[in-house]
C-alpha cells in the first residue's frame, strides 16, 4: 500500500470518527493544544504507526516462510530435481496459476480507480475549507467596514486637513473592499465547481490560493505606504499570511498529483 493510500485511510477514518484516543492526545501535546494543527500531526502520526505495523508483519511473514521453503526443498524427491519433463510441467503449472492472481490484481486496481471518483480522503478537507472561506471572510470583513463608514471614520481618514487623513487612504480601502468581494465570490464560484465535479476546479482552486496569498502581501505593503511608521506586518496579518502560506504549500501540490482529484473532477 502507497503513502498516498495510507493518508487516504487514515482521512477517512478521521472523517468516520474512528480516533485512537492515546494517539489524538499525543498530536495534541505536540500541536500545543491546537486542534487543526493536531489533526494533521495525529493522521502523520497514525500513517507511520501504520507503517510500522506492516513493516512487523512482513518480517514476520518472511522468517515464517523461509523454514518452511528450506524443509520443503530438503524433502522434495532427488528424481523431481533430475527430470527435466518434471520440473517443466511444475513451470508450465506455476505459469497458470498465476494467471488467476493477475485477473484479481486488475480487478483491484479497477475498484480502486471506481473509488477515487467520489468525494472521500482529503477532499473532505478540501470541502470543508471551501464552505468556511467565504464564511470567515464576510464574518470579519463586513463588521469591519460597515464600521468604517458609519461611525465618522471615513471622514476623518479621507477628508483633507483632518489628522488621520492620508490621499491614499480613500484607494486602499476601496481597493480591500473590491479585491475581497472578489475573493468571496471566487469562493462561492469553486463551491459550485467542487460538488459539480467541474474539470476547471483545481485550476480555479490553485488560482484562487495562489492569488489569496499575493493579495495579503500586497495589503499589508498598501498599508505600510499609508502608516510608513507601523511594522509592515503586524501579528495579525503575519497570522494570515502564514495560514494563507501553509495551505498553499499543501493543497496546490495536492491539486497537481492527486489521483483522486483527477479522477473526480472529470465533467466539462
Amino acid at each position: 500500500m502507497s503513502d498516498e493510500d495510507l493518508y487516504l485511510n487514515v482521512t477517512d477514518e478521521v472523517t468516520n470518527g474512528k480516533i485512537d484516543p492515546a494517539l489524538w492526545a499525543k498530536a495534541i501535546a505536540k500541536a500545543l493544544g491546537d486542534e487543526d494543527k493536531g489533526k494533521y500531526e495525529y493522521i502523520n502520526l497514525r500513517v507511520a504507526q501504520l507503517k510500522e505495523a506492516k513493516n512487523q508483519a512482513d518480517s514476520r511473514m518472511k522468517s515464517s516462510v523461509q523454514p518452511v521453503e528450506l524443509e520443503n526443498s530438503l524433502q522434495q524427491p532427488a528424481s523431481a530435481v533430475e527430470s527435466p519433463n518434471v520440473n517443466f510441467g511444475h513451470k508450465t503449472e506455476s505459469k497458470d496459476e498465476s494467471t488467476p492472481s493477475k485477473t484479481h490484481k486488475t480487478s483491484s486496481n479497477e475498484s480502486v480507480a471506481e473509488n477515487y471518483d467520489r468525494f472521500g480522503g482529503w477532499l473532505v478537507l478540501v470541502g470543508f475549507g471551501l464552505i468556511v472561506s467565504p464564511i470567515r471572510l464576510i464574518w470579519s470583513l463586513f463588521p469591519m467596514y460597515f464600521e468604517i463608514f458609519t461611525n465618522g471614520s471615513w471622514e476623518v481618514l479621507t477628508t483633507p486637513g483632518s489628522d488621520a487623513y492620508s490621499p491614499l487612504w480613500a484607494p486602499v480601502l476601496l481597493a480591500e473592499i473590491v479585491l475581497n468581494c472578489g475573493l468571496i465570490i471566487s469562493w462561492l464560484y469553486a463551491i459550485y465547481l467542487f460538488f459539480q465535479k467541474k474539470k476547471a476546479f483545481p485550476t480555479v482552486y490553485i488560482t484562487i490560493a495562489a492569488c489569496s496569498l499575493v493579495f495579503i502581501i500586497l495589503d499589508a505593503l498598501a498599508i505600510a505606504a499609508v502608516l510608513p511608521d507601523e511594522p509592515i506586518f503586524d501579528t495579525d496579518t503575519s497570522k494570515e499570511l502564514l495560514r494563507g502560506f501553509i495551505s498553499a504549500a499543501i493543497w496546490i501540490p495536492y491539486m497537481r498529483i492527486s489521483k483522486r482529484v483527477k479522477a473526480t473532477f472529470t465533467k466539462i
